[in-house]
């Protein structure tokens, strides 16, 4: 007598194969999700690590001519508006030198103008984007949001008025500046310093 043995078959049901597939979906989107958070993570902190280490070197640059000169009230003509886009300085020796926060292009940009003599003063009526005497500071990678100035006494403490000075405070600037890179949403937070010159005489 002979007989067919028949085999058992086993696999998977096409339920378990769309319920398989689903898990391993939604576990690879969330793997290349928290990839992509860590990437950009990185990022983010490399652009600020980037953005406050020029953030110092223009404080330091700043900082090391205004302690080394006295404010140049001249360069400003009573005009405050100025005051806040320029710092202008004259140095013991009657050089001027003069940092522009410079408007254009939706942007904001750091410019010097630097050892003007004594009988010379650096032209603000250009575009220092194309001027010989002006030089930006800032990298090509990064620009600023704000950039102010603020200067006081707005008055000079220099000059006298009826026999008396028109201040009697050491002048004390303070800068504020946001930095921002091109292409990246990451802005800098506001920074500031303030500043007082060693150099005061009358």
């Amino acid at each position: 007598m002979t007989g067919v043995i028949k085999k058992e078959l086993t696999g998977f049901t096409i339920i378990e194969l769309l319920v398989a597939t689903a898990v391993i979906s939604v576990v690879m989107v969330a793997a290349t999700t928290l990839l992509l958070m860590l990437f950009r993570g990185q990022r983010t902190a490399r652009e600020d690590l980037y953005m406050q280490s020029q953030a110092r070197y223009i404080f330091l640059m700043i900082s090391d001519r205004v302690h080394n000169a006295h404010l140049d009230y001249l360069f400003y003509d009573g005009d405050p508006l100025l005051q806040k886009e320029f710092l202008a300085l004259r140095d013991q020796a009657g050089q001027q030198t003069v940092f522009w926060f410079y408007s254009h292009n939706n942007q904001i940009d750091l410019f010097l103008c630097d050892n003007k003599p004594f009988n010379d003063t650096c032209n603000h009526q250009v575009d220092p984007t194309i001027s010989s005497d002006w030089s930006q500071i800032n990298s090509q990678k990064l620009y600023f949001t704000v950039g102010n100035f603020l200067i006081f006494p707005s008055r000079s403490p220099y000059e006298e008025q009826n026999s008396q000075y028109l201040s009697d405070t050491a002048p004390y600037v303070t800068i504020q500046l946001k930095l921002k890179m091109p292409k990246s949403k990451n802005e800098s937070v506001l920074m500031q310093t303030g500043l007082t010159t060693r150099y005061y005489a009358r």
